[in-house]
C-alpha cells in the first residue's frame, strides 16, 4: 500500500470522526481502533468507514466516565 493510499485512509477516518463530533448532539465514539474501521473498495479506490458504535455516547449522557 502506498503512502498516498495510507494518508487517504487516515483522512477518511478523521473525516468520519469529525462528522460524529459535529453532529447535534455530538457523538463520542470512545472505541476507535483498527478493528472498528471497515475498508471499502469502490472503483479501485480504498476508503475507510468508522463503525461499531456500541460504546458511543453523547457528551450530555449522565453516565460519561
Amino acid at each position: 500500500m502506498s503512502w498516498r493510499e495510507r494518508i487517504a485512509i487516515a483522512l477518511d477516518i478523521a473525516k468520519g470522526m469529525a462528522a460524529l463530533h459535529f453532529m447535534n448532539p455530538p457523538v463520542i465514539h470512545r472505541d476507535l481502533k483498527s478493528l472498528n474501521v471497515f475498508m471499502v473498495n469502490r472503483e479501485n479506490r480504498w476508503s475507510a468507514k468508522v463503525a461499531d458504535f456500541g460504546l458511543s455516547r453523547s457528551p450530555d449522557a449522565d453516565m460519561m466516565t
